[in-house]
């Protein structure tokens, strides 16, 4: 075997390995980003079902100014009364939390967190907006691992009572 053939068979097998490893490193990359897509796909579904079935089964919600925060009074099954709150934070941190005893405090560390790396998609970056009456809208993106998954949504509060909680002030 010559010295040229020696290069010849280096490089050969160098451009085939190269080759080899390009498949495996797409490969990984579109694993990743399949799962990053099934996870922010997810937590959305989580959002947008946790919002429409609450306020669906509500006497009436509450949006404040900056679109960013519904309190809503939700009629459990069994006929009783509470506050469900979403917010979504400064930094991007959509929580939650419900309470039957009235009108929800701020977001604070003690409410649960549905989702990061949400932004309001609808005018001026606000995430609800009232349709009038009952009707919520719902606008939002998602992102996880760079994948970005919208949330648009709409519900209207149809529980009927003839008392209950104020949930906002």
């Amino acid at each position: 075997m010559t010295l040229v053939e020696l290069i010849v068979a280096v490089a050969v097998g160098a451009i085939a390995l190269t080759l080899i490893a390009i498949t495996f490193v797409n490969g990984f990359t579109v694993q990743r980003d399949g799962v990053a897509r099934d996870s922010a796909t997810g937590t959305a579904n989580v959002v947008a079902s946790s919002i429409a079935t609450s306020v669906r089964n509500a006497t009436g919600f509450h949006i404040n100014d900056e679109g960013t925060r519904v309190d809503a009074t939700y009629i459990a099954p069994d006929g009783t009364p509470e506050c469900r709150a979403w917010e979504l934070l400064p930094g991007g941190a959509l929580v939650y939390r419900v309470d039957a005893s009235g009108a929800l405090p701020a977001a604070d560390s003690s409410w649960g967190k549905l989702a990061t790396g949400v932004v309001g998609t609808l005018d001026n970056a606000k995430v609800f907006a009232d349709d009038g009456g009952k009707s919520l809208r719902i606008g939002m993106e998602i992102t996880m691992d760079q994948v970005t998954i919208a949330v648009t949504d709409g519900v209207t509060a149809q529980a009927v009572s003839d008392g209950g909680l104020l949930c906002w002030n």
